[in-house]
């Protein structure tokens, strides 16, 4: 079952897709254009044919249409009546699975981990660390070890994002 949307009413009901396809095929066939169109309109309420080509620097509005027209074919997304088209099902794609949309905004997971060390650190240094021993030594060597890597892995797969 999916979740759908009614955009002009702000209606949700829940229907049926009735596809041969399962989400292993569907995301094997989600890849290079048509993945980047999955995307962008994941990351929008809805989405037309030219601001899918402006946006995506689609070489003209036909690629922008056949890539949307494709999406509707694997039982991904609908058109409504006005000519728009919105992502019914959400589909685990390889290249994605690493990656967090939030709001408009494509973001590694790695943050979430990089950020909470860097909380947990913080109000280790604040609240308990008091003297230069052995063991607080250790901890701080480890927290600034922890750090360093999840956040140089967070920027990494940041500059390696899909698009």
């Amino acid at each position: 079952m999916v979740l759908l949307q009614n955009h002009l009413k702000n209606e949700r009901r829940v229907i049926t897709i009735s596809s041969d396809l399962d989400e292993a095929e569907i995301a094997s066939k989600l890849k290079g254009t048509t993945l980047r169109v999955f995307w962008f309109a994941s990351s929008q309420k809805d989405v037309g044919v030219r601001e899918v080509q402006r946006s995506l620097e689609l070489s003209s509005p036909s690629v922008a249409s056949y890539h949307l027209e494709k999406l509707c074919n694997l039982g991904v997304a609908k058109q409504n009546k006005r000519g728009r088209y919105f992502i019914i099902k959400k589909v685990n794609v390889g290249e994605l699975r690493h990656y967090y949309l939030i709001k408009h905004w494509l973001v590694p997971r790695w943050i979430f981990y990089a950020v909470f060390v860097t909380i947990i650190f913080g109000a280790y240094l604040i609240f308990f660390f008091r003297a230069w021993n052995t063991a607080n030594i250790f901890l701080l060597i480890l927290g600034l070890s922890s750090m360093i890597i999840f956040w140089t892995e967070t920027v990494i797969a940041y500059l390696k994002r899909p698009f």
